[in-house]
């Protein structure tokens, strides 16, 4: 999976004004802004690694601008590509022994598409919603109104954090507010 955009923020951080998607002094960095789209794909649908290897590329002043995990499951790995510094025009792709399933843009998906080893590909039935926080809000109004906390989203979440936790030790992503 990858999810690379060109922040619309970079040329100022090239030309020397660094705002707040460059600023890791605000507890910031690819990996939270950008790599968390595809964190959470792979956590929802298969759950945690059972190990991972992280690797990441910092700018001059600590923030990490992208990088790259490989999160290895029973019988397969899932290869995660996030940046802020570049643009992908590659779509997300799920490849099995039967074929490979591509999606557009693995953040707001608008289509996916089976391309089979043998036969011609199709484009799934697949309408995307307007806005795809939605659900997101949905379940939040939904917990709000209960006054429930609990709901299958938390394992979910939890596995993203553990993720992410795991990359920031392996690749040193430090914030100020980590040694407060």
């Amino acid at each position: 999976m990858e999810y690379c955009q060109y922040s619309s923020r970079y040329d100022k951080f090239l030309a020397g004004e660094i705002l707040n998607a460059f600023d890791p002094a605000l507890s910031n960095a690819a990996i939270m802004d950008i790599g968390v789209y595809c964190i959470a794909v792979c956590a929802h649908l298969f759950g945690a690694p059972r190990a991972m290897h992280a690797a990441s590329t910092f700018l001059h002043n600590g923030f990490e601008g992208c990088g790259q995990l490989l999160l290895e499951y029973e019988g397969f790995q899932a290869n995660i590509s996030y940046s802020k510094v570049s643009e992908s025009i590659a779509p997300s792709v799920f490849q099995g022994e039967k074929g490979s399933l591509t999606i557009d843009k693995i953040s707001m998906p608008g289509e996916i598409w089976f391309h089979p080893y043998r036969g011609e590909p199709r484009r799934l039935d697949y309408t995307p919603d307007k806005n795809n926080m939605v659900h997101e809000l949905a379940e939040f109004a939904r917990l709000a109104a209960a006054g429930a906390v609990e709901h299958p989203g938390l394992v979910t979440s939890a596995v993203q954090m553990a993720v992410i936790d795991e990359a920031r030790r392996q690749t040193g992503i430090v914030f100020p507010a980590d040694n407060a």
